[in-house]
């Protein structure tokens, strides 16, 4: 789906996140304008507490006053020319979103291209990667409460490397694409509340 992340209406969202949760940049910028600032401090209460967020860890926090009912903010890999696991360590992010999603019996989540942008992951691979890892985690955990998935990105050709990943995944006949259509996007299960 191409559009705002933060204006979906899902149960989990995902965010790529630093090492101290700082949402300052990006997707985490917008999270925290839209989301209000109970975000951030949560974000800065998990840091007190345990000081980093490691490559591939996952931590949820509520969504604030966004559409979507909890954040997952995930760590994933730095983009080291492909020679450090990197593809192992996405897997790894892609999957820990998804196990967090159905530990709460949550049903739909949307998840941005992790490691683009700043990280410096190339999109193609990036969202072929991530692409695969869904379709591994429903292989591995098929019992899972997740139903729906909406890979989302503000930018056409990272919408279009989606698009692409997906079809070669799972056949194209088997591929939506929303533009700019939140409205279709269906109402999340339940709420969710990090306490």
């Amino acid at each position: 789906m191409q559009g705002d992340m933060t204006e979906l209406t899902v149960d989990m969202i995902v965010n790529s996140a630093d090492d101290k949760l700082s949402l300052t940049g990006g997707l985490g910028n917008a999270i925290v304008k839209k989301g209000g600032k109970k975000i951030q401090k949560e974000c800065a209460d998990y840091i007190r507490d345990y000081d980093r967020l490691d490559d591939g860890d996952a931590f949820v926090s509520t969504a604030g006053s966004l559409k979507a009912n909890a954040i997952v903010h995930v760590r994933g890999p730095v983009w080291r020319g492909g020679m450090k696991q990197e593809d192992e360590m996405l897997k790894e992010a892609v999957f820990k979103c998804l196990q967090q999603a159905s530990t709460r019996n949550l049903t739909s989540v949307a998840i941005p291209a992790l490691s683009c942008g700043t990280y410096g992951y190339p999109v193609r691979k990036a969202t072929a990667v991530i692409v695969a890892a869904v379709k591994n985690f429903f292989r591995e955990v098929q019992e899972s409460t997740v139903t729906d998935i909406y890979l989302c990105d503000m930018k056409t050709n990272t919408v279009e490397a989606f698009n692409e990943a997906m079809s070669n995944e799972f056949g194209a006949t088997n591929v939506k694409k929303y533009i700019d259509n939140l409205d279709s996007i269906r109402q999340p299960s339940k709420r969710f509340s990090s306490e």
